[in-house]
């Protein structure tokens, strides 16, 4: 009843539309179009501003409501990384990169990962035709998304398939990651890596949501352990799970088969338009802004033109990043005592009042937080002790050995098939923690093997091929935590014990790549 009542909020049937051939069926009214239209191409910040027209604006109008297109923004922060890598583009070619699994690589669509019906291609093309007038040399793409293969992974191995030079890093993990606490960890670390790199690149999330994830962790799948991670860092995230979730509910055999292949895990060609139209939605609202706006002010605090505040401090211009405007007065805080006296003392911003600014600020707005999400601070700091410089961790430096590794890369023999067969791997350890990158199957890998660092067989960790989950993929373990820096050594070695005695190779086990920090 309410989606009669309402039917801009008809999101399972504006997206169709996208796909069905009958395009004389009057899907939305135009007032609702309209309003799309204007939400993507003209309204920045709640304001009309009445920029040229644009292709690809009236197109996105024509499928997709503007409640549809902010709900798939899981987050979207700032966006100033977005601008400035538009900006970037309005002078000079940008290179692309693509991280992900089979989603990102294609599978069920096109053998080709940059094919014309892939979710990448379509933002790529996008690129091509609204940046550089539709020559193809001016986006570099390098997709190096390869099947099964998650977040983990590329958090040590993902600098051997994408270069470290590209202007903007799509991820998409919602398929592959699990929905645990050391997944927002392993993604943590990649984030960190790829903001790093030389050009500081923009990262942009994009979430790929299957039917079948639903059957085994409900709403409550990858994405959850996403969010924190992209929030941490300033990173929007798109998603078609938002769009689609409540419908498939409702109409699971309809919505599974227009929208995925058989598997339920991999959307089909349709599936891929509206993951790359929702990211080019998002793409057209931040060219909208960068137009009007430009990118965010880069001033750190310290520096540039100063004004004066609380009356006599001077601070950076009131256009740097602000956060949070607070009060140009100190603010009164009541305090209650344990034994029922009140008192109301009067407390500065900062105790300095050479210090004291009117506006909380970041540095930057593309400043990567000084530690890791999942850092104890307890490990850095006191709050009850007068303020020092921060402790910060050392940045990340991975190690990956596998088979595109040419210094260390793995042999044949990590597909072991009997007990007592295994492999000694050299490593390179910076922060101390070593893992290993198998593959995990309810069918394939019946057997279990034992790794360890060194000479510390008694340390070692018993890594288990089977799960019961339906999906077969790899999984990362640590194997060590407490390694010295320098020269290292993992051993892995299959032994007796089996889930499947039965199996055609019932000690079957997959090393990927063996990793440390």
């Amino acid at each position: 009843m309410l989606l009669h009542r309402f039917p801009q909020f008809d999101l399972v049937r504006s997206t169709l539309r996208a796909f069905w051939t009958i395009r004389q069926a009057s899907l939305l009214s135009p007032s609702v179009a309209l309003q799309c239209h204007q939400y993507i191409q003209y309204r920045c910040f709640g304001k009309s501003m009445w920029l040229r027209d644009s292709a690809f604006g009236s197109a996105l109008c024509t499928s997709y409501t503007a409640p549809a297109l902010e709900r798939s923004r899981l987050f979207s922060g700032t966006g100033a990384r977005t601008r400035r890598f538009l900006d970037v583009a309005s002078r000079r070619p940008v290179k692309v990169g693509i991280l992900g699994g089979s989603v990102s690589a294609c599978h069920g669509v096109d053998v080709d990962s940059m094919g014309k019906s892939c979710y990448a291609r379509r933002i790529v093309d996008w690129m091509r035709e609204r940046l550089y007038n539709g020559k193809e040399d001016g986006v570099i793409a390098s997709n190096g998304a390869i099947g099964g293969m998650d977040s983990s992974y590329y958090a040590f191995c993902g600098t051997h398939h994408v270069p470290q030079d590209v202007d903007l890093l799509i991820l998409e993990f919602d398929v592959n990651d699990q929905p645990y606490l050391n997944y927002t960890i392993y993604f943590d670390q990649l984030l960190r890596i790829a903001l790093e790199f030389p050009n500081e690149p923009a990262v942009l999330v994009v979430g790929a949501w299957g039917p079948q994830l639903s059957f085994d962790y409900g709403y409550m799948d990858p994405s959850v352990t996403h969010l924190p991670a992209v929030q941490y860092y300033d990173i929007p995230y798109i998603s078609i799970k938002p769009l689609l979730y409540v419908h498939h509910l409702r109409y699971a055999h309809t919505v599974g088969e227009t929208f995925w292949t058989k598997d339920y895990v991999h959307p089909n060609a349709a599936g891929h338009k509206v993951l790359g139209d929702l990211t080019i939605a998002y793409l057209e609202k931040q060219l909208c802004l960068l137009n009007h706006f430009g990118v965010l002010n880069e001033t750190a605090l310290g520096g540039g033109p100063t004004v004066r505040t609380l009356g006599s401090e001077p601070v950076n211009d009131t256009d740097s990043f602000e956060l949070i405007r607070l009060p140009p007065t100190p603010e009164l805080v009541h305090n209650r005592t344990d034994d029922g006296e009140t008192t109301d003392v009067a407390y500065p911003l900062l105790p300095d009042p050479q210090e004291r600014i009117s506006t909380l600020r970041l540095a930057t707005p593309y400043t990567v937080p000084p530690t890791i999400i999942g850092q104890a601070l307890s490990e850095l700091f006191s709050p009850w002790k007068p303020d020092a410089p921060l402790r910060t961790p050392p940045p990340p430096h991975p190690f990956c050995a596998d088979a595109n590794d040419e210094a260390h890369p793995l042999t044949p023999r990590t597909n072991t098939v009997v007990p007592t067969a295994g492999i000694v791997v050299e490593v390179a350890v910076a922060e101390g923690r070593v893992a290993v990158f198998y593959f995990r199957s309810e069918t394939y890998s019946p057997g279990v093997a034992e790794c360890w660092v060194d000479d510390n067989r008694k340390g070692a960790v018993k890594l288990h091929g089977h799960w019961n989950k339906k999906m077969n993929v790899p999984s990362v373990a640590y194997i060590d935590s407490l390694v010295t820096p320098g020269d290292h050594y993992v051993t892995c070695e299959v032994v007796d014990e089996t889930a499947n005695p039965s199996a055609e190779k019932p000690h079957h086990f997959r090393i990927i790549a063996i990793m440390a920090t």
